[in-house]
Order: structure tokens, then C-alpha cells, then sequence
């Protein structure tokens, strides 16, 4: 799945009437809507696309887009599907079907909300298996919880045929000249090297075009010891940093590599949110809370957003001023004009995705600490910069 092709999609999306329907399930991957999942469209996305409180005209819009949603999710998922992240709205149907499960979850408004599926993303990324044995080589993409073979090379350490080989052993033994049957052996060792060498070489060249198109998290080997060495040797400086040997595991690779870049995903979310603990802890080197944030990335100084995926944080946009201020309200606090709602998360992803290199940690909906402040914290980077005293975010 080209993932960035369809965010840029999805990011184009706009429905003034706000009919657009961005929706998860926790589908547990047996095959059918597990209750839960079946409780939630029913008691939540059936009321939420049913309420009075529409106008009637997007009320009938989103029936529609609901009866579609319990057709697909009765009848047209894939089995082995864990999660699924849904937009729909008229004129749009964008399902997309994980092998990792998502969380029950909807919202609906005027653009599609992105986070939950940046955030799975973010916690099953990219990563390249390349399995090397005595001839040839297979690399596998690891992505979003699921593997597919890319590319299958051969050559390399090729096998002689048992007749050869006994052939030439017992002409190593008959033969009265010093050293004869070393150097044929000699021979073919070097002959096996230079095959496993070349192999190596051309499974390292093969994956560097792959990681300039669709760059990877980290790269895993499993092979032959000595393999490591020659494949690492040709790997740009960014690549062996990400790539890792994982030994031949006799079939166990895919499992080894999934869960080697499990814990590399979850050390790395670690250390992201100790550094922003241990900097709040030296003061002002964060911003606390939806206004806070808000007036910090306005004006440029923000390096970090810690946001939970599944809290759009409600808001509001000036008609008028532009400004944008979290919570709900009939008027624009600074200039008096009128405002439409809108989702704080939505805006901070959208403006992080078209002003790099702003970036954006996702911690989940289990943090206590982000809930105590409303949902949104900021990393600086401008030590002690001067407040913005008019939220805004244009």
C-alpha cells in the first residue's frame, strides 16, 4: 500500500457540509465483526451519523454512508483483517485494512482526520527482511503489521552436486602430488566466496533503490554469519546505521524481525517522551496544553507535538482573524467575528505534515500524563522564547 499517496489524498479532501466520515474498528482479525466492534456501530456510529442536531440534508448524506459501512464491514473485509481505518462521505469510499488493530473509534467533519492511521504508521513502520542461503536471496517488506516478498535474487553459494564432490575428493586422495588436493579445495572455497560475495553485493544494491523510493526504519539480515559483513559494506552510512543481523533462524526470521522492530519502535516513543519530561523539567522548554501549543506553533518555535491519536480536541476557526482556539464557542475571542468548529489534533497533523520538520509523537490514549493536560504537549526549540498572546494557526 502506497500510504503517502493516499494521505496527500485524504488531505485534499473537504466537505463544507461535513460529511466526512473518519472511522476505526478494533476487528480482532477472526473473520467477523467481533461484539464490541458490532455494539460500537451500532450505540455510536449509528447515533452520531443519525443525530438531529444535522442539518437534514448531511443527516441523509451520512445514513447513506452508514448502511454503506455495515455492507462493507458484514460482507466486504479480507479475513485476517485486525484494524480498519474507513473515510467515506459522498463521493468517497477509502477503506483501508490493517493487520494491526485499530481503536473503535468516529469522528465526522469537513476534512478526513489522519491520525489514527500516521499513528499506526509511526508504530509498525517500514523495514526490510533479507534472508541470504546458499543460493539466493529473498527481501520482505515489514509494514503496518504485514510482510510481502519484493524481490527474490539468485546466485551466490552454490551447492555442488554430491557426485562432484565425491569425485573430487577421492582425486585429492589418490594424487601423489604435494598439495594438489589442497588447492583444488582451495579453489572451491574461493569460487564459493567470490559467488557469496557477489550475492551479498547484489541484494545490498537492490535494497538501497528500494529504501531511496520507500525509505525504511531498519533493515534485518538473516543469514550466514559472515553475509553481514559484505552486505553491510555497501550500504549508504543511513542504511547501516538501520541495519541489524539477526542470524539464520530456520524459518523464525519473519517472527525475530517483527518483533526486533517492535522493540525498536516502542524504545525510540520512550526516549521521546523522556527527553520532553526531562526538558519540561528545566522550564520553559515546553509547551503545555491545546492554547499553549497553539500559540508556540504559531510563531515558530515548536520542534515536537505529543498528541493522542484518537482525541481530535474540538475547536473552533475564525471566519474572520483566522485565529484558531481549542474548546467551543459562538464568537472569535480576539476579533469578534463568527467561527466554525474545528479539530485542534486535525490542524496541528495537517500544518506538521506541510511544515517539516515539525514532528509528531503519538503516545496513545493509556497516557495519564498527556490527559492532565488536556491532550497536547509541545517540545520547543527556542529555550525561553516570547508567548504569542493571540492563538493562531494559519
Amino acid at each position: 500500500m502506497d500510504t503517502k499517496a493516499l494521505l496527500r489524498k485524504l488531505g485534499t479532501l473537504r466537505k463544507p457540509e461535513g460529511t466526512i466520515v473518519t472511522l476505526s474498528l478494533d476487528l480482532e482479525g477472526i473473520g467477523a465483526v467481533p461484539p464490541e466492534a458490532r455494539l460500537f456501530l451500532k450505540k455510536e456510529v449509528d447515533s452520531n451519523l443519525s443525530s438531529e442536531a444535522r442539518p437534514v440534508q448531511a443527516r441523509s448524506a451520512l445514513r447513506k454512508i452508514y448502511r454503506r459501512i455495515m455492507t462493507f464491514v458484514e460482507q466486504g473485509l479480507s479475513p485476517g483483517t485486525k484494524g480498519l481505518y474507513l473515510v467515506a462521505g459522498p463521493g468517497v469510499w477509502e477503506p483501508v485494512e490493517l493487520k494491526i488493530p485499530l481503536q473503535n473509534f468516529i469522528t465526522v467533519g469537513k476534512e478526513a482526520y489522519l491520525a489514527p492511521l500516521l499513528a499506526a504508521e509511526a508504530r509498525h513502520p517500514r523495514a526490510y527482511l533479507v534472508e541470504i542461503n546458499s543460493n539466493e536471496a529473498v527481501i520482505r517488506e515489514l509494514y503496518l503489521g504485514a510482510a510481502q516478498v519484493l524481490q527474490t535474487i539468485g546466485g551466490g553459494l552454490l551447492k555442488e552436486p554430491q557426485e562432484r564432490l565425491r569425485t573430487s575428493r577421492s582425486k585429492a586422495h589418490l594424487s601423489t602430488g604435494p598439495g594438489s588436493g589442497g588447492s583444488a579445495r582451495d579453489r572451491e572455497q574461493q569460487r564459493k566466496e567470490e559467488s557469496g560475495r557477489s550475492l551479498s553485493h547484489h541484494v545490498a544494491d537492490a535494497l538501497k533503490a528500494l529504501h531511496a523510493a520507500h525509505p525504511a526504519e531498519a533493515v534485518y539480515l538473516a543469514g550466514p554469519q559472515d553475509a553481514f559483513g559484505e552486505f553491510a559494506s555497501r550500504l549508504t552510512p543511513d542504511l547501516k546505521k538501520r541495519a541489524m543481523a539477526i542470524g539464520a533462524r530456520a524459518g523464525d526470521a519473519l517472527r525475530h524481525a517483527f518483533r526486533e522492530l517492535k522493540a525498536r519502535t516502542d524504545d525510540l516513543l520512550e526516549r521521546q517522551i523522556q527527553e520532553f519530561h526531562e526538558r519540561r523539567a528545566q522550564g520553559l522548554q515546553a509547551a503545555l496544553g491545546p492554547r499553549d501549543v497553539l500559540d508556540r506553533l504559531f510563531s515558530g518555535q515548536v520542534e515536537r507535538v505529543f498528541l493522542d491519536e484518537y482525541d481530535p480536541i474540538p475547536g473552533i476557526l475564525c471566519t474572520g482573524c483566522g485565529a484558531r482556539e481549542p474548546g467551543l464557542r459562538p464568537k472569535c475571542p480576539f476579533c469578534s467575528e463568527d467561527v466554525v468548529a474545528t479539530s485542534i489534533s486535525q490542524d496541528i497533523v495537517t500544518h506538521g505534515r506541510t511544515h517539516p520538520p515539525l514532528a509528531l509523537t503519538f503516545v496513545g490514549h493509556q497516557s495519564g500524563w498527556l490527559r492532565d493536560l488536556d491532550g497536547l504537549a509541545a517540545l520547543l526549540s527556542t529555550k525561553g522564547a516570547r508567548r504569542r498572546t493571540t492563538p493562531a494557526l494559519r
